[in-house]
Parts: structure tokens; sequence; C-alpha cells
């Protein structure tokens, strides 16, 4: 009888360090184990509620690491936008070898008199913008024109009247020269046609 007795006991404290095992989703790739005796928690109170605790904790750390995800995916497109706007508008932001102020030289192919002025050119690809300016004239004229490895043409508009300089320019862009014709009147020259000249002053 007492070999009995210490069998029933034996029995009842292995059914009390019964050990239930519980696989929990942690991590995505890792899967860890809660072990939970019986002594200390049923499987009826598991049930009721309490592992929901340890459930709420892991999807709440579980949300943290999407976030912190999520918010490095951002980041790094936004750098990686940033990186691209910032090289594109370098490349379209680099001015062409005419950019520049000019002393341009007008001459007269009736009185051989010259006047000078002041060519202000900004090149972007082969388009030419700007102004020429002078002393005696009221505003300065508009100036458009295209440069093409190293020949020129450039229009401008007066009040009064419109002209055009062709020409080249020397291979290093530092002087320029060719003939001009204006039809109307001008500030810049007596005459309607004649040679012209530019020499680079300043960036």
């Amino acid at each position: 009888m007492e070999s009995g007795l210490r069998d029933g006991a034996n029995r009842n404290r292995c059914q009390k360090a019964q050990l239930l095992v519980v696989p929990l989703s942690i991590h995505p790739g890792v899967v860890g184990t809660v072990l939970l005796t019986s002594e200390s928690l049923t499987m009826q109170e598991f049930k009721n509620g309490r592992h929901q605790n340890l459930m709420h904790t892991l999807s709440q750390r579980q949300a943290w690491h999407n976030r912190r995800r999520r918010t490095r995916s951002r980041m790094f497109v936004i750098c990686a936008t940033s990186v691209l706007i910032a090289g594109l508008g370098s490349c379209g932001s680099n001015p062409g070898p005419m950019t520049g102020n000019w002393l341009l030289s007008l001459m007269s192919s009736d009185s051989l008199e010259q006047r000078t002025a002041t060519l202000s050119l900004h090149q972007s690809g082969n388009s030419l913008s700007g102004s020429i300016s002078a002393a005696g004239c009221v505003k300065p004229a508009t100036v458009t024109g295209s440069a093409s490895n190293n020949a020129l043409t450039i229009n401008f508009v007066e009040m009064n009247g419109t002209g055009t300089l062709t020409g080249t320019t020397n291979t290093t862009f530092t002087s320029a020269s060719g003939t001009y014709a204006i039809a109307g009147e001008s500030c810049l020259t007596s005459s309607g046609s004649g040679p012209w000249s530019a020499v680079f002053v300043s960036g």
C-alpha cells in the first residue's frame, strides 16, 4: 500500500510540474516559445486572457519594427530623389562659353565711325540671351540668338529698330567678330551695316 501511495504522489508532482510550450511569432523569421508550468498558470487561465498581455507587447514590438522599416524606406527615397534633382539641376545650370560681359565695337561702313557698347550674354545650350547697352541709348536693346561651335547669330531689338550680328569666335571664346545689319533707327551706330568685333571682359 505504501508503494501505491508513493506512486500516486509522484504522478501528482509530475502533473504539477508539466510544462506548457506555447509557440509565439516574435519577429518575421524568428520563432520563440514561452514555457508555462501548470502550478503557476492553468490552461484555462491561459485561454481566459492572461496571455493577451504578452501577445499585446509582442504585437507592439512588431508594429514598432514595421514603422522603423517604413521610415527608413521613406528616408532612402527622399535622399535618392534629392540627389537626383541636385544632379539634374547642376547639369542644366552650367553656362556656355559665351556667357559674360563683352566689349562690343561697331564700325560704320559709311563714315568709319566706331562706337562701343556693352554686350551681356547668357548661353544655355545653343541659345543666347542678354542685352546691349551704350551711352546715348535710352534703354538697353534686348538680345536673343544662337551659338553653334564657333558660329554666332545675335539678334537685338531697340526702341526704333532691329539688328543682327553674325560672325564667329576664336577657339578660346575670348574674342569674336563679323558683320552687322540694322533696320530702322539705332542708337548703337550711325550706319545700317558694317563690321563688328567684341572682346570678352568678365564672366
